[in-house]
C-alpha cells in the first residue's frame, strides 16, 4: 500500500526510483517539443479514454517579454476550439455618403446640383482611408478638398480621421463629404466672384487691410422655434430645436459679419425656396385660372 502510493506520487511529480532519488525535471529548460510531449503523456495517464484519444488535443500559448525578449510557453488540453472563418461577404460593409459640394464650381463657376448620394463597399476591417480611396474615383473634386463628417440628430457629431477604424462607424450612420476651400487665396477669389455685387468694394478694402488672412472652418445648423405644450396642458411655451442637415464651409478671418452672412446664405440657398419673379407668378396664376 505505502509503496504503491509512493510510486504513484513519483509518476505525478516526474521523479524516478532508479539509481536512487533524482531531482524533479525542470520543464522550463526543456524545448517546447519535449515539454509538450511530457505534459501530454502526463495528462493521458490521468485521463485514459477513447474520447481523449479522438476528440482532444493540446494548445500552446506563448508569451514574449517586450523588454528582454524571453519567451515562455504553456500547454493546455482542449476538446473544442473556436477559429474565425474569413468571408468576403461578412467582412464587407456598404456605407452611404452624401456629397455636399460648393454652391458653384471653383474653376468654371457653374452652379452645382444640390446633393448627391454615393454608396461605397469596403472591407469592414479597414479604415476611413479606404473609404476616401473609393470616393476619390467617383467624386467630381479631389479628396484633398473634401472633409468627411458624421452627422447625428442634425448636428455634426465628429470629423472622420483617416486612420479611424471602420468598426467604429455603423452602416446606418449619416456620413457627409463636404467640399471646402483650404487656400486663403482661393477662398477670397471665390467670395469675390459669387458674393453680392453691392458689397464687393467694401470686402476688397477690408481684405487689403488684413494681408495675413487665415482660413476658418464654420459649422452651420438650422434652427426653428416650435410651440410646446406645458405639463399643465393649458399653457404653451416656445423653444428652439435643430432640424435638417448641417453643413460646413470655409471662412476668411478678414471677412466682416455682413460678408459671413452673405456666404452662409450662399451655401444655404439650396435649402431655401427662391422668391418667384412677379411677372412669372402672375402668368402662373393666369394659366392656373384658365385651366
Amino acid at each position: 500500500g505505502a509503496e504503491h502510493d509512493a510510486k504513484e506520487d513519483n509518476e505525478d511529480t516526474g521523479t524516478t526510483d532508479q539509481e536512487g532519488e533524482e531531482k524533479e525535471v525542470d520543464e522550463d529548460r526543456l524545448p517546447d517539443e519535449e515539454k509538450a510531449a511530457l505534459q501530454w503523456e502526463r495528462y493521458r495517464a490521468r485521463n485514459r479514454s477513447l474520447i481523449v484519444d479522438v476528440f482532444e488535443g493540446q494548445l500552446r500559448s506563448q508569451l514574449t517579454c517586450c523588454k528582454c525578449g524571453t519567451t515562455s510557453s504553456t500547454f493546455e488540453p482542449f476538446r473544442s476550439l473556436s477559429v474565425p472563418i474569413p468571408s468576403n461577404h461578412v467582412d464587407r460593409v456598404t456605407l452611404k455618403v452624401v456629397f455636399f459640394p460648393l454652391p458653384f464650381s471653383m474653376q468654371k463657376g457653374e452652379e452645382r446640383q444640390q446633393l448627391t448620394r454615393y454608396s461605397v463597399t469596403v472591407p469592414k476591417s479597414s479604415t476611413v482611408q479606404r473609404v476616401e480611396r473609393a470616393l476619390g474615383s467617383r467624386l467630381p473634386v479631389p479628396m484633398s478638398s473634401v472633409l468627411l463628417a458624421e452627422v447625428y440628430r442634425s448636428r455634426i457629431h465628429r470629423y472622420l480621421d483617416t486612420n479611424l477604424a471602420l468598426s467604429d462607424v455603423r452602416a446606418e450612420d449619416q456620413l457627409f463629404a463636404y467640399e471646402i476651400l483650404q487656400s486663403a487665396t482661393d477662398l477670397v477669389q471665390y467670395q469675390e466672384r459669387h458674393a453680392p455685387a453691392r458689397q464687393r468694394k467694401e470686402r476688397t478694402e477690408e481684405i487689403n487691410k488684413q494681408p495675413q488672412t487665415r482660413v476658418l472652418l464654420i459649422q452651420a445648423m438650422h434652427r426653428r422655434v416650435v410651440d410646446v405644450c406645458r405639463s399643465d396642458g393649458c399653457t404653451w411655451a416656445q423653444r428652439r430645436e435643430v432640424f435638417g442637415l448641417p453643413f460646413v464651409m470655409s471662412a476668411a478671418s478678414s471677412w466682416t459679419y455682413a460678408t459671413l452672412h452673405d456666404m452662409l446664405m450662399l451655401h444655404a440657398r439650396r435649402f431655401l425656396k427662391q422668391p418667384r419673379h412677379p411677372q412669372r407668378e402672375a402668368e402662373r396664376r393666369r394659366l392656373a385660372a384658365a385651366a
